[in-house]
């Protein structure tokens, strides 16, 4: 994995991600040669997914599919081709990373392995040359019972944080976190995340997403707290809450929210699902009726960016739409709620 062409030499140069890139951007324009429209039509790419008997496997396929997203006239744009490849070059670096820390993991295991191992080998040679241990072992006893009562404490989060490490193992090296206490109430606007950095078989280092500063924590802490790992909360479900007036005839409403289906359909890349466009508040004495529309998105909630980019372009759709059918009355844009409307649920692992 930490070959110059981990892609193979046909793709080229992917030492690093300025490289991959510019490989995918060659490779696209090398498939575009096979036929004679501007944009890559995924069928070009698409006996990947055939074995050597030309047998369709449909596991691959399947695969290749949610990498590349085709468009509904099956096409790829050069930025969603490269896009793809980008996202594998890094799940590829992660992947390298996580393996060297999981080494580091292990090491730390083995030296703790070995230092008990001894301490037991100790005795049992001293049992052979007729030592007296049981003298030697209540002794020690007593010494042993004064430590474990000063450092109980610590001994207990020590242990806890090597079984969480070893057995819970709830993140990896790049996945985005948020450690909360777990007799808090979840927000519903979700929690400030932290991207985990390096992971010890004692302490977890974390960078902060949003000022780029570090913290360490003690994995004994972390054992008593909730976990929200974003990378394990896939396909991101994005609720985005609209006022109408309450006045406004149904037949406009009905167009609305074809005019968002349509929009979320040709948008395979960001938009999995159109979930639901329902009634949830009539509210007669503000002269508003309140509609959510709830968005499942292709990514999950470890590409923050790319969901909140997707949920500021279909909330601009949509104001848009209010303004062209004159439907402005009570708006977002006129409320002045684009931020307080809009709700993001984060799945829990």
């Amino acid at each position: 994995m930490k070959d110059n062409y981990p892609f193979s030499f046909e793709y080229g140069k992917a030492d690093s991600r300025e490289s991959c890139i510019s490989s995918a951007q060659n490779i696209y324009k090398r498939l575009l040669l096979a036929s004679d429209k501007e944009r890559l039509h995924f069928e070009t790419i698409a006996p990947v997914a055939f074995d050597e008997k030309g047998n369709l496997d449909n596991n691959k396929f399947t695969q290749l599919v949610k990498l590349f997203r085709p468009d509904r006239e099956s096409e790829l744009s050069i930025l969603d081709f490269v896009k793809s490849c980008d996202q594998v070059y890094k799940n590829l670096r992660f992947l390298a990373a996580s393996i060297e820390n999981t080494a580091q993991i292990d090491g730390a295991l083995e030296k703790l392995l070995n230092t008990t191992g001894g301490v037991i080998l100790i005795f049992f040679l001293l049992s052979i040359y007729n030592v007296d241990v049981d003298s030697l072992l209540s002794n020690l006893a007593v010494v042993v019972a004064a430590l474990a009562f000063m450092i109980s404490d610590a001994a207990s989060n020590f242990i806890q944080g090597i079984a969480f490490i070893l057995v819970r193992r709830p993140f990896d090296i790049g996945d985005r976190v948020s450690v909360t206490n777990v007799e808090d109430t979840p927000s519903m606007y979700g929690a400030s995340t932290w991207f985990v950095e390096t992971v010890g078989l004692y302490s977890t280092t974390f960078r902060y997403a949003a000022t780029n500063e570090v913290a360490s924590y003690s994995n004994g802490s972390l054992a008593s707290s909730r976990i929200i790992n974003a990378k394990r909360s896939p396909n991101a479900i994005v609720d985005i809450y609209l006022k109408f007036d309450v006045e406004e005839p149904e037949k406009n409403i009905e167009v609305f929210r074809g005019l968002i289906l349509n929009f979320v359909k040709v948008r395979p890349r960001e938009w999995q699902n159109f979930n639901a466009f329902r009634l949830t508040e009539v509210d007669t004495d503000g002269g508003y009726v309140e509609y959510v529309l709830s968005l499942q998105h292709t990514e999950s909630w470890q590409n923050l960016g790319l969901i909140l980019a997707s949920k500021a372009n279909v909330t601009q759709y949509c104001n848009k739409i209010l303004m062209k059918m004159k439907m402005v009355s009570i708006s977002l844009l006129q409320l002045g709620q684009a931020n307080e409307d809009v709700i993001i649920h984060k799945g829990t692992q």
